[in-house]
């Protein structure tokens, strides 16, 4: 069974975590839901602190993504950002 991982298979710690830094997640590891979200992870360290913390994370992707909006389409996150206008 093959499931579709979000975020286009980027490892979110490292984005989070790395100021943007975009980084394959590793499936092999596992692929893990959250919610609606299939993540993937760079390494064991990455998986244990999303564990602890899921949210912060995926707030966290949604903060790199305001500061580099160009994430945001390019990570298919339109929908977190459906009434936002950028000049």
């Amino acid at each position: 069974m093959q499931k579709t991982c979000d975020y286009l298979g980027f490892c979110i710690w490292c984005l989070v975590n790395k100021n943007g830094l975009l980084i394959p997640g590793e499936p092999d590891l596992g692929v893990y839901k959250y919610k609606d979200k299939n993540c993937v992870f760079c390494c064991i360290q990455a998986i244990n602190d999303f564990i602890k913390e899921p949210e912060f994370y995926f707030q966290g992707v949604i903060e790199q993504c305001r500061k580099n909006p160009e994430l945001i389409h390019f990570l298919r996150m339109e929908d977190s950002f459906k009434n936002v206008f950028f000049l």
